[in-house]
């Protein structure tokens, strides 16, 4: 439906109900999905509604920061964006750089888990920043595969301190994971029956992470057992 809706959040190794109250953790998590964002939720002038801007993947991060009761827009003021690296299918990430209202800069980032979780040498844990280590990349790892096995795409979110003015990818701290759903199309699943009726192929071309593409095949019937 190219609807996208948050169905899951990951953040200090735990699981978090999208309706929980976000904790420093989840509340860390979010405002680097509302950063590194290039989403715009707005107001129209005579009617009041709501106008999109941008992907619905991004959108759908706005969207789940309003609902832990953050203003985007005023963060946006706060840690005003100083430099971005855009994202784009060869990097599978973005990232920009804000300066924070003590005047520091912090970088933002957001991707694919294959490509954001190497970067990342530190962990954000429920008592703090911590080394990464190999438990940790196993539990992240862990958790993409149960979300990825309920049709969830996912993207990995990391943050640090930046002393220059250049981003520097690397020596990332990882802060969570974010799952996300786009339902089907209504009508997608009898057009797939009807052309195996007919005896005509049919075949998904996607970038999504394998076993969200399986999954989703699945729930349309493009898969079938055997």
């Amino acid at each position: 439906q190219n609807r996208m809706a948050v169905r899951a959040l990951y953040a200090a190794g735990g699981r978090y109900e999208t309706g929980a109250t976000p904790d420093a953790p989840l509340r860390e998590l979010l405002h680097t999905a509302v950063l590194c964002n290039d989403a715009r939720l707005m107001k129209a002038e005579k009617s009041g509604t709501e106008i999109v801007q941008n992907d619905p993947t991004e959108t759908a991060l706005l969207r789940i920061a309003q609902q832990k009761n953050l203003d985007p827009k005023a963060l946006r003021v706060e840690q005003a964006r100083v430099a971005e690296i855009p994202f784009d299918s060869d990097r599978k990430r973005m990232s920009v750089s804000v300066r924070e209202s003590d005047g520091s800069r912090r970088v933002h980032l957001k991707g694919s888990v294959e490509t954001v979780l190497p970067l990342c040498v530190g962990f954000r844990a429920a008592d703090g920043e911590q080394p990464m280590t190999d438990a940790h990349r196993s539990a992240v790892l862990d958790e993409v595969e149960r979300m990825t096995g309920t049709a969830l795409r996912v993207l990995a979110f990391a943050t640090k301190r930046e002393a220059g003015d250049v981003i520097d990818e690397t020596g990332m701290v990882f802060l969570g994971l974010i799952g996300m759903i786009d339902p089907p199309r209504e009508g997608v699943t009898e057009a797939i029956a009807t052309c195996h009726q007919a005896g005509v192929a049919v075949v998904m071309i996607t970038s999504d992470h394998p076993n969200t593409a399986a999954a989703i095949a699945r729930e349309i019937g493009l898969l079938r057992p055997g």
